[in-house]
This record gives C-alpha cells, sequence and structure tokens, in this order.
C-alpha cells in the first residue's frame, strides 16, 4: 500500500463562492491553522511518539527570532527536501507535512520500506513571522537588511523583490545557486530575471539545510516547494474549446478568454470544423485581409498579430464562421479581446501560444467553443518544474536535468488524478512555461542537481479560512506519495519525460 492510500480518499468540493484575490473576506477565520509557536509543539510530539525515528531541530531563527524548525527521518541513498509556507499565508503544506511526517514515522511495513530507501528533510513552516500576520512577505525591515548584511551598506537601491509598503520580503525570490554568495550593495536591485541575494533568514536557513545535505549525502535529488494560489484565480477563464476525440490529435479542452465585442460564449456553444484561415497576405494566418477559401459554418483560427482583434473577427463574420480562436503570439499570458463592434454577432476569444501550436498541429479537427460553468468558480493545482528557461545565463550547473524535473512532475500528475483520471484531485494543470526565476528555491536548486517541483492547491488561508484545510492538505500528501511511490518502487525512471508536456497549461495563474 502507497503512502497516498493509507488514508481515506476525501471528497470534491462544492464551487467557491469568493473569488477576490486582494482582500481577505469580512469574516476570514484561521481557526484550524497552526500558528509558529503550535508547529513546535506539534513536531515535538511527533519526535517523542517516533521512539527515534524523526529527529527535530530548530534549523535557523526567522528575523523576528522565531524557530524554523525541520524534521528527518530515514536513512536512504535518495534525499528529498519539502519545504511549505515560504509565503505566510499559504499555510495547508504545513499541516500536510506533519501528517506526512507522522506517517512516515510509524511502524508500518511500507513506511519502514519508504526510511530504508529515502532520507526525508521537511520544513513545515518556513516564513514563520509572515505566517503570524498572515501575509506572503516576511518582516523585515530595510534597516535590518544594513544592519545585519556588512555587504549591504546604504538605504537604496533595495533588491527588487522588497516591498517598501508591507516592509519585507518575497522570500521565494531570494534564493541563489551559489551558496557561498553573500549580498553586496552593487549587486541591487536585480530584477526577476536573475539570481536573490540570500538577505532573509528564511532563505538563508534553507540554503543550510540544502548544504548540509550536500556535503553529507551529494546531490539533493528531489526538492519540493509547497505552495497555495488564490481561490478562483482566473475567474472569467471558464470558456473552453472542447476539440472532439475522434477528429483530432489535438483532442481535449482548451482554456479561452473573452471578447469585450460580440455575444457572450453560452454553455451551449457553438460547434463545426477549425479551420486555419487564409488571407492571401505573406502572413495568411493573421486574417487581417479577407479570407480566402473558408468554408462557410466553421471555427475560424486564426494568428494574434497585425491588425486589430475586431478587424480580425469582423474578417472571419464575413466570411461564414460562427466563432473565431486566436493563438496568442508570444508566452504570455491570453488576454480578452478588445474593441468595440457592434455589427459582430459571432463569439471570438483566444489561446495560449502553445495551446494555438497544438491546436494547428492537429489539424483537421472538429469542436465546440462553450462555456463551463462549473470550472468558473475552481482552482485547479498547479505543478511546474520549468522556473528556469535559461540555465545558461546563471553560471556553470553541469547537474542541471530538466527532464527529471519533468518525471517528478509527472509522478505527482499521476498521483493526483487517480490510476483511471478519476481521481477528486483530476484536475491538474501546469504554470505557463515563457517563465524564467533562477532566484526562487525551485530554480536555484534545479541548478545545483535537484529535480525540483512547485507543487500548489488553490486557496490561500485568509481565503478559505478551516472549511477545506482536510481537503486541500490531503491533496498535498496524495501528490508527495506519487513521489514516495515513484522513488521507491522504481517507476519514476521509466517516466517518460516527455509527459509533462502533456499535461495541460493553466492560463492566467500567478506566479509564485
Amino acid at each position: 500500500m502507497s503512502v497516498a492510500t493509507q488514508q481515506q480518499p476525501a471528497q470534491a468540493w462544492p464551487d467557491e463562492q469568493f473569488c477576490s484575490n486582494n482582500q481577505p473576506p469580512s469574516d476570514a477565520s484561521y481557526e484550524g491553522y497552526l500558528s509558529a509557536e503550535e508547529v513546535g509543539l506539534a513536531l515535538e510530539r511527533i519526535e517523542q511518539g517516533s521512539q527515534g525515528v524523526v529527529e527535530v531541530e530548530v534549523a535557523g531563527l526567522s528575523n523576528q527570532g522565531r524557530p524554523i524548525w525541520s524534521a528527518r527521518l530515514g536513512q536512504g541513498d535518495t534525499v528529498v527536501l519539502i519545504q511549505s509556507q515560504i509565503h505566510g499565508n499559504e499555510k495547508h503544506g504545513t499541516i500536510a507535512l506533519l501528517n506526512l511526517i507522522r506517517t512516515l514515522s510509524n511502524s508500518s511495513a511500507r513506511s519502514k520500506e519508504i526510511r530504508e530507501a529515502i532520507t526525508l528533510v521537511a520544513i513545515p513552516n518556513l516564513n514563520m513571522d509572515g505566517g503570524e500576520i498572515p501575509r506572503r512577505q516576511n518582516a523585515m525591515p530595510w534597516s535590518d537588511v544594513v544592519a545585519l548584511h556588512p555587504g549591504v551598506v546604504s538605504d537604496t537601491p533595495r533588491a527588487w523583490y522588497y516591498s517598501n509598503f508591507a516592509q519585507g520580503f518575497d522570500v521565494n525570490r531570494d534564493f541563489n545557486p551559489d551558496l557561498d554568495y553573500e549580498p553586496v550593495t552593487a549587486d541591487l536591485p536585480g530584477n526577476s530575471a536573475s539570481v536573490g541575494f540570500w538577505i532573509t533568514p528564511a532563505a538563508r536557513t534553507v540554503r543550510e539545510v540544502y548544504r548540509s545535505l550536500e556535503d553529507e549525502l551529494g546531490t539533493v535529488d528531489v526538492f519540493v516547494d509547497l505552495h497555495n494560489q488564490a481561490v478562483c484565480y482566473g475567474h472569467g477563464f471558464s470558456n473552453e474549446l472542447v476539440i472532439d476525440e475522434p477528429s483530432s490529435a489535438a483532442a481535449g479542452i482548451y482554456h479561452v478568454t473573452h471578447a469585450n465585442f460580440g455575444p457572450p460564449i453560452t454553455p451551449d456553444g457553438v460547434s463545426g470544423d477549425i479551420v486555419l484561415v487564409n488571407d492571401g497576405s505573406a502572413d495568411p494566418t493573421l486574417g487581417c485581409q479577407p479570407l480566402i477559401g473558408f468554408p462557410q459554418g466553421a471555427i475560424a483560427l486564426m494568428d494574434r498579430g497585425e491588425c486589430s482583434f475586431v478587424q480580425k473577427v469582423t474578417n472571419a463574420q464575413n466570411a461564414g464562421a460562427v466563432a473565431v480562436i486566436i493563438a496568442n503570439s508570444s508566452r504570455s499570458t491570453p488576454i480578452a479581446l478588445g474593441g468595440t463592434a457592434p455589427d459582430i454577432t459571432i463569439p471570438a476569444g483566444m489561446v495560449s501560444q502553445d495551446n494555438g501550436r497544438r491546436i494547428k498541429e492537429g489539424l483537421p479537427a472538429s469542436g465546440t467553443l462553450r462555456d463551463n460553468p462549473e470550472s468558473d468558480f475552481y482552482t485547479p493545482l498547479s505543478i511546474s518544474g520549468r522556473f528556469i528557461t535559461d540555465p545558461t545565463g546563471h553560471g556553470d550547473w553541469p547537474k542541471f536535468d530538466d527532464e527529471a524535473s519533468r518525471r517528478i512532475n509527472v509522478a505527482v500528475y499521476d498521483a493526483l488524478r487517480g490510476t483511471h483520471g478519476n481521481s477528486p484531485y483530476g484536475k491538474v494543470t501546469l504554470y505557463p512555461q515563457g517563465t524564467n526565476l533562477p532566484g526562487t528555491a525551485l530554480g536555484a536548486f534545479a541548478l545545483r542537481g535537484s529535480a525540483v517541483i512547485l507543487f500548489e492547491t488553490g486557496g490561500q488561508t485568509q481565503q478559505l479560512g478551516p472549511k477545506r484545510i482536510g481537503m486541500l492538505s490531503k491533496q498535498v500528501e496524495v501528490g508527495l506519495g506519487g513521489i514516495f511511490d515513484g522513488l521507491t518502487d522504481g517507476t519514476l525512471d521509466a517516466i517518460d519525460p516527455e509527459r509533462y508536456f502533456d499535461i495541460p497549461e493553466r492560463i492566467g495563474s500567478p506566479v509564485q
């Protein structure tokens, strides 16, 4: 029996009714979540009950002096480091990690098997100070930076990921693949595509845990960063292009934005063959000129660029199209189609660049453009190991292994979907793949050779309160169980890393 099946399965949740990304509801409740002190007490109880299996220690102190706890168990050659709550208002992973440590410390044959194969170190609550507020950033005014770091000698410039308003840092931008780097004024402020500066005590604590594991056991084989995203993020992207299974190699469901003109996309939708347009120009798929040979009653597929959205949709409508799908021209998030056009009577929207490419490669195809109200208030899980688009741009890191990260992501994906794809956690997506964040924990440790995954459930603490703790924590446990199963039964190395690209790509997701 795997770790993922040692507890009773959770039930799927109903639609969530609160969809603000910025402010908690007026009746926000934190009941059921653990304070920094309670995390320490829970780990103490687990250590005492484990009869020597679990070793708990204070790995470091937060900027405000709170202990940052780590727990270690197992004696295997495969090294796994898992951290949670790098953002203070993302607490579900903390509870999941405590549950996981408790389970793996028991006397069952499966737990013993995992401990023999794996050395696990878990940091259940990294951003202690942010968690007590709670908010995303830690609590660290710039004056503390100058006092703590001799190389930072002035008030400005400040690191780009420091919030003057919050007087604290997004800790998940404070990482660097060079474990010996120390912050200096000359390197500030940096930018989102550069490495971080090891400024915060929380990030530096993880650095020392990671360094000690490298020194003792060699490469840290797997690094997992647990997050939660804002509930209902991407609200408004409930439109879908459903490509029929028999018609195309691109069969599946693709998220679609909407147009600010023309009729809304309806649940009944419009159906037809999907046809790539030809406007007779040097760039015929742009649809900026009258279309040539377009079959009436089809859904027009065209590329973004050169002319207005209104012009594109007008040309398609004049040719007899029943709807328009525009493929984005860059890796950026698809946008709503802007413009005003009272004479347009057909629906339209945009898909991502990658999805547009998949659809084009799968033609001929038929499908339906529709609205799916059931997805309107649903936040899928998001998993990604690809937060570095240019590993060579950040030094020589010969251990970087993107395929290993992709296998880890697929292992989690398979575990969450269940044996037949009918698990209550089945809606799993990838982040958009154009992100370049080497200063995240994920990016920095991937460059050092770890297989990495950012594993994120939907719903931040202040937006869901206590009612979903069990469900969201269970998702994390099931996904992590997929990693442990793959590492111990030999199936991880057999995963085709190209399957990573078969996981649906999420549009509109925030960057963690």
